[in-house]
């Protein structure tokens, strides 16, 4: 309780809390404070030196939310800035070029930067859009997992696509749900797990709709990681190929139109992604990993594999 009361108004979502704790007001920063930090000591212990006892967002990679961020004299969404450790090194920069290619599919992600020193990957929040506080669900919760780790990493993609069309009643919803699917296992990102797709509804609960992307990496170039999904597609966590994404298309009381077409576009815009983008070339290997995963996705056949529960985390402790 201590630690909500400490939260006040900057947890996710139309959560907040009140308490009889005062805080000392935090200096603003600006978005340039960050994008362009020139100091000799490094920038992200500083950030969680002033935010974290209002810090609300937790994960893997090292995070902070900041709500009080500027441009000077004009004031901006709120923010999370992120790093990384030695495990992943430039884990920002495969994050923004992986976001870039989100963009670049059409997909609407929240606005991303990535600092020049490339320590600090910054994308703005999405839950609270000209000052109207939207409600937020994140999929553990809706489709009741139990409150465990590996919670987030149970269930299939087309049970995602189900509860999707369960809780929106709506197809252009389902249809949002699956182009994010198809996305992320073109990229090669496996760890789209449960926590990583969500809803997002106004205070009247009127409009009920999928949030826009977020947390997304090419995990299938870091050798500590399984080349695994986070979850199942047709009975497996192999990623699928292009039948199999095709074939996800089609489900009980729902079928998304184009899906074809869907898979085509995203693959081609994912490939002129790869040879227009700088930050790519920082990362020795990411372009190369990205294209020999996507080429393999839209020319694969469809094979089934056995699904078996494999124990091995995402992430190492």
């Amino acid at each position: 309780m201590y630690l909500l009361a400490l939260q006040q108004n900057n947890g996710i979502g139309q959560l907040c809390y009140q308490s009889e704790l005062q805080l000392d007001d935090v200096e603003p920063l600006s978005l340039t404070d960050i994008l362009d930090y020139q100091g000799t000591e490094s920038l992200f212990p500083q950030l969680l030196e002033r935010y974290y006892l209002r810090n609300a967002v937790s994960g893997v990679q090292p995070k902070v939310s900041i709500s009080n961020i500027t441009d000077r004299t004009v004031p901006q969404p709120g923010v999370i800035v992120k790093t990384y450790d030695e495990a992943f090194p430039l884990l920002t920069v495969n994050e923004y070029v992986c976001m870039q290619a989100a963009q670049a599919c059409g997909l609407a992600p929240p606005a991303t930067y990535l600092s020049n020193d490339l320590q600090h990957f910054v994308i703005e929040r999405f839950d609270r859009p000209n000052g109207q506080w939207l409600g937020y669900e994140d999929f553990t919760t809706l489709m009741k997992r139990a409150n465990t780790p590996d919670a987030k990493y149970q269930g299939s993609y087309e049970a995602l696509l189900r509860a999707t069309m369960l809780y929106t009643n709506n197809l252009q919803e389902v249809t949002r749900m699956y182009r994010y699917i198809v996305f992320n296992c073109l990229i090669g990102n496996g760890d789209a797990h449960l926590k990583n797709f969500a809803l997002q509804y106004t205070p009247d609960m009127n409009a009920i709709f999928v949030s826009p992307p977020f947390d997304i990496t090419h995990t299938l170039i870091y050798e500590d990681i399984d080349n695994k999904m986070a979850l199942k597609m047709a009975g497996s966590k192999e990623f699928p190929s292009f039948s199999h994404l095709l074939a996800l298309a089609d489900g009980p009381g729902f079928k998304i139109r184009g899906a074809k077409d869907i898979i085509h576009e995203f693959a081609q815009r994912i490939e002129e992604l790869l040879v227009d983008s700088e930050e790519v070339k920082l990362i020795d290997g990411l372009k190369e990993s990205i294209s020999r995963h996507l080429s393999r996705t839209m020319h694969q056949t469809a094979t089934v594999s056995t699904y078996r529960h494999d124990k091995k985390r995402k992430y190492p402790k």
